[in-house]
């Protein structure tokens, strides 16, 4: 298209470039509507001002016009005499600190739009600013078709800017989710986020955001993300109530993602789908995970694989975590720890177990021995790296070398330098080479942008970037690294990272939040010593919900925390509870969490966490299915409560329960000694899986849930996955008495609860579809490629339109099944085309080995 001008106003277009009178430039008419799918972007002019509405005519979001301050308008810029190289211009210090205004801003809202011209799809804009600011405002806008907007703020000849600032009208109905990892709850309403690992008062001494990503879902139908790692600032009310500000540290052009839907659902997984695709897992990652804080030795190893066997726990990966090496990060194993280690890899194979090992990118020239066998230096590697330039500079261009884990000092990789980034890719590939296929990262967030007071850390990369830009880059290229040598060696890889930032789902297949609090305490809630708690069981049931909204889908917890000596029982269980359903279930931590130690734990501990261990590993085609849902389309396998039903008011305060995919709520007990809790439960038919007891919503319910007792409930038109209960391994394995995923590969197991109508798309390809019509059930089957036998296990008692009464028949394509006196023949796919009926519990159990409809009425 050619260039064309045009001033857009309440009735049409006129053929003007810009507005200009004797006095000065004057506004062009507006509003300057564009419109987008699922809603239109109003840009006023008088002053510059953004309104998004929805496809229904409500208004979603408005950037505020009536300002209390210089700093509350809807775009502004907060700008010094000068800019101070050595200082952190920290986003969330805008306002005075005590008597100290030094670092407070001179606030300059966006002016008058001059002009507005339309290139192709684009709207560029021409906006007045102060001339401490810039020269002038640029403004462009494109509509992106299955996102919404794009908008690009940029300056011309940009000022001493420190801060650039979104302030968006806050309704009181209006809640918030996302933002990456966060502990402190799931609504970020009447919330403040530092999005930047910092130095903090919690009791871990840092303010533990290891995964900020700066995008939100709103409940009102839209999402910001913003795409552009310097460190911000979301304000959700906390300053000004009847404000969202979001302020970011950069005068560099901003890009300003403005992502609409149809419901909050959708704008999460436009988000997913627009940064993504998500690194999917490999099968093997879906069985439970175990590990060991520390490992004596071979022996110590082999005794827990065989343990985990013995004790009929699920499983299809150890790694060994710290000390491995023979000093850090040469990823070569310490014999004297772990004599022949290809051999003991090999044994673990035997077994049905993938490796993993733990690792992080330094290189130290300290003397680090702590552990018989390693040695006083990397064996020339500091040195080597040292030479060739491949470490991170300071600003004065030397090598940056820094403490990261007590007297342990040494370099960081620059893995933006591509000769770093194969260097240290050869160095990955000695274990690699042996077969470990996954790696534990373990930090990488600490390229913090100030320390005390706000004193800037000042660093260099070789591609020319800065720590304002790195602090939440470098960990994508550090986990990039070691998964594409993975890849490379083994065909698969799994990076269980600790931070991370948006994109960074592409290189990492899950993350684990860290050294968490083996306790029931809520973040900041006040620990045994008096300081800030860290956090332990809630904080990782808001930040599952959290990351997956954010785009990331896997994520698994230390079941039973991390932090401090305590391996009480009820933690590790109730612990157990909630990791069973989240994507990924790890169980390590502390000394260790192995549940098989009877000097430890109990029998019972044994039994549940087993009990849980064969839940989860079951609920295989279910997490599989969302994950390769959330690869393809972004869509987060957890949700929020609030988001998905964002006009109940009950859901956004319930935020410590939660929904996988569309049919299971979550509601993990998280006070110690609690035997029952309070459960939030939206509009519709609920039932509980354990008890079979049924609820109608909306409303809460108190449900009783002793240690062993997971609340967890099917919603109305439940469709539900599962293996058989009997596997142990989803990789080969050398010994015939372990059951593998590939010898029960043939048969699925469905819930189902047929009060609505529903369908499920399983990752295969195959297809189950219930209706419901009065008395009648429907299930349809359509095979995939893998699932070719089917036990459906439906609820008839609870189904729409139960009468109490056994169904008089099951058909499959018109052609009735047997009806078999013996529900465990059944239940087990021991007959083709057979039914029963169990009255005590109201569930009609059926067995098909073929494809098609069964009818039940």
């Amino acid at each position: 298209m050619s260039r064309r001008s045009w001033i857009v106003s309440s009735v049409g277009l006129c053929a003007t470039i810009s507005c200009t009178s004797p006095s000065g430039p004057r506004p062009v008419e507006g509003p300057i509507v564009i419109a987008s799918d699922h809603g239109t972007l109003s840009i006023g002019t008088d002053p510059f001002s953004m309104t998004l509405v929805s496809s229904a005519g409500d208004v979603l979001f408005g950037t505020a016009t009536d300002p209390s301050g210089e700093g509350d308008a809807g775009l502004t810029y907060g700008s010094f005499q000068t800019l101070e190289r050595t200082h952190f211009y920290n986003p969330g210090h805008t306002e005075a600190q005590g008597s100290d205004t030094r670092w407070v801003p001179r606030w300059h809202a966006a002016g008058i739009v001059t002009s507005a011209t339309l290139v192709g799809d684009a709207w560029e804009l021409e906006v007045t600013i102060h001339e401490d600011v810039a020269t002038r405002l640029l403004v462009t806008v494109v509509p992106e078709p299955q996102v919404g907007f794009r908008i690009e703020l940029a300056l011309e000849e940009p000022g001493a800017v420190a801060f650039t600032r979104l302030g968006l009208d806050l309704p009181g109905d209006e809640h918030f989710y996302g933002l990456g990892e966060r502990f402190d709850g799931a609504d970020a309403r009447g919330g403040a986020y530092e999005m930047f690992m910092a130095i903090g008062d919690l009791d871990s001494g840092l303010n533990d955001v290891h995964v900020p990503v700066p995008f939100y879902a709103s409940s009102r139908g839209y999402g910001l993300f913003i795409e552009d790692p310097h460190p911000s600032f979301f304000d959700f009310g906390v300053q000004d109530e009847r404000r969202a500000r979001v302020t970011f540290n950069t005068s560099e052009p901003l890009v300003v993602h403005v992502i609409t839907g149809a419901d909050p659902l959708m704008v999460a997984t436009r988000y997913g789908r627009l940064t993504g695709p998500a690194a999917l897992p490999p099968v093997w990652a879906f069985a439970p995970l175990q590990w060991r804080n520390e490992l004596d030795d071979r022996a110590m190893l082999i005794e827990d694989a065989w343990a985990i066997r013995d004790n009929d726990i699920p499983g299809s990966c150890i790694w060994i975590d710290n000390p491995w090496q023979t000093a850090y990060n040469t990823h070569i194993f310490n014999e004297v720890q772990f004599p022949d280690p290809q051999g003991m890899l090999d044994e673990l194979s035997d077994m049905g177990f993938r490796n993993m090992v733990w690792s992080t990118p330094y290189l130290d020239y300290s003397d680090d021995r702590w552990w018989d066998g390693m040695e006083p230096d990397t064996r020339g590697l500091f040195e080597e790296a040292e030479a060739a330039g491949h470490f991170v500079l300071s600003s004065s261009g030397d090598p940056f070398y820094l403490p990261w884990n007590g007297s342990r000092s040494g370099g960081r990789i620059d893995f933006t330098s591509l000769e770093a980034f194969a260097y240290w890719q050869d160095i990955v590939s000695r274990v690699t080479s042996m077969g470990v296929v996954g790696f534990k990262l373990d930090y990488g967030e600490d390229m913090i942008p100030g320390s005390v007071l706000d004193a800037a850390m000042d660093l260099r990369f070789a591609d020319g970037r800065t720590t304002l830009e790195m602090h939440k880059l470098y960990s994508i290229l550090y986990h990039r690294a070691y998964r594409e040598q993975a890849i490379a060696d083994n065909g698969e890889a799994f990076i269980l990272g600790r931070s991370s930032t948006y994109g960074g789902q592409r290189d990492c297949e899950a993350i684990w939040p860290g050294d968490m609090d083996a306790s029931f305490l809520e973040q900041r809630e006040q620990n045994e010593d008096a300081r800030p708690a860290v956090g332990g069981l809630p904080t990782v049931i808001a930040a599952v919900q959290n990351l997956s909204v954010s785009g990331f889908p896997a994520f698994g917890s230390d079941t039973g925390g991390y932090r401090g000596d305590d391996q009480a029982k009820e933690i590790l269980i109730r612990w157990a509870e909630h990791t069973a359903l989240t994507p990924i279930m790890q169980l390590g931590g502390g000394d260790h969490h192995n549940v098989w130690d009877m000097t430890v734990y109990d029998a019972e501990t044994l039994a549940i966490y087993r009990k849980y261990a064969r839940l989860h590993t079951r609920l295989f085609p279910l997490f599989y299915t969302l994950a390769v849902e959330a690869t393809d389309e972004g869509v987060p396998p957890v949700r929020p409560m609030g988001m998905m039903w964002p006009r109940d008011e009950g859901a956004h305060e319930a935020w410590d329960q939660y929904m996988v995919g569309d049919f299971l709520l979550v509601a993990p007990v998280r006070e110690e000694g609690a035997t029952s809790r309070t459960v939030h439960l939206p509009e519709g038919r609920w039932v509980h899986w354990f008890t079979n007891e049924a609820y109608d919503g909306p409303g809460d319910v108190v449900v009783s849930a002793p240690l062993d007792s997971l609340p967890l409930f099917l919603a109305a038109g439940a469709i539900v996955p599962m293996i058989a209960d009997d596997v142990d391994t989803f990789v080969e394995t050398a010994f015939d008495e372990f059951v593998t995923l590939a010898e029960r590969q043939d048969l699925l197991f469905v819930r189902i609860l047929p009060s609505q109508a529903s369908e499920l798309t399983l990752f295969d390809g195959g297809r189950i579809a219930v209706g419901e019509e009065g008395p009648v059930a429907t299930v349809q089957v359509t095979r995939g490629s893998w699932f070719g036998s089917w036990v459906l296990e439906i609820d008839w008692g609870h189904r729409a339109g139960a009468d109490g009464n056994a169904p008089s028949s099951v058909t499959l394509e018109g052609t009735a099944l047997t009806q078999e006196a013996d529900r465990a023949l059944v239940a087990s796919a021991g007959c083709d085309g057979c039914w029963h009926h169990d009255a005590s519990e109201g569930t009609l159990v059926v067995s098909i080995a073929s494809e098609g409809t069964v009818v039940a009425r």
